[in-house]
């Protein structure tokens, strides 16, 4: 492993247990790679716009306005940054029984039809080549597990099969402490098999 991407939802910085634990997990990569490169997407810090109508005429192959052209820009910037990745971590909030929708945003743009999925005799067939993708949430309550779906299902149709979920629940509960160590050990774990690998 080389080169990873870290994708951030968090409203939060300093106090966003998502960002803790996934800082966790590839500082833990970092004792076993040494030369690791890791890129960090903050999408709280550098929101990207949602779907408009430009983007979805980019997508669409419009591309007489100087927006669509720069919405077909951003959308190929972020699949060739998530392509020159040899693994990507997201880590992810649930805010009000969802994803962010900064992440959301994020999603919208990677998933383009033609360049990252296509369809054959009416069937979704991802182009994006599978790669190791952990994502790791954090929620307040108990674990929601149609927030996983809303990125492991659009990630399938892409292509990208191979998802590791770490999902810290009940963070604002008398479990917190027991739940985080629970977690802590699961990224341990996950470490040592990447070095056995």
């Amino acid at each position: 492993m080389k080169r990873v991407l870290m994708v951030h939802a968090s409203v939060r910085t300093e106090r966003s247990s998502s960002r803790q634990l996934g800082y966790e997990l590839v500082a833990n990569w970092h004792q076993q790679f040494a030369d690791l490169l890791v890129t960090q997407r903050d999408l709280n810090l550098s929101p990207l716009p949602h779907f408009s109508d430009a983007t979805y005429a980019a997508f669409s192959g419009e591309l007489e306005s100087a927006a669509s052209q720069q919405a077909l820009a951003l959308s190929e910037s972020l699949i060739h940054e998530f392509e020159q990745a040899d693994a990507v971590v997201f880590t992810v909030p649930v805010y009000n029984w969802s994803i962010p929708s900064t992440l959301k945003a994020y999603i919208d743009h990677l998933a383009r039809s033609g360049r990252s999925f296509h369809y054959v005799d009416g069937e979704c067939v991802g182009l994006l080549a599978d790669k190791p993708v952990y994502l790791v949430i954090a929620s307040g309550g108990a674990e929601i597990g149609s927030t996983e779906k809303q990125l492991i299902e659009p990630l399938a149709m892409m292509g990208v099969t191979d998802v590791t979920t770490l999902h810290a629940s009940h963070l604002d509960t008398q479990q917190r402490a027991q739940k985080l160590a629970e977690i802590e050990n699961r990224v341990s774990n996950l470490v040592d098999s990447a070095a056995a690998a």
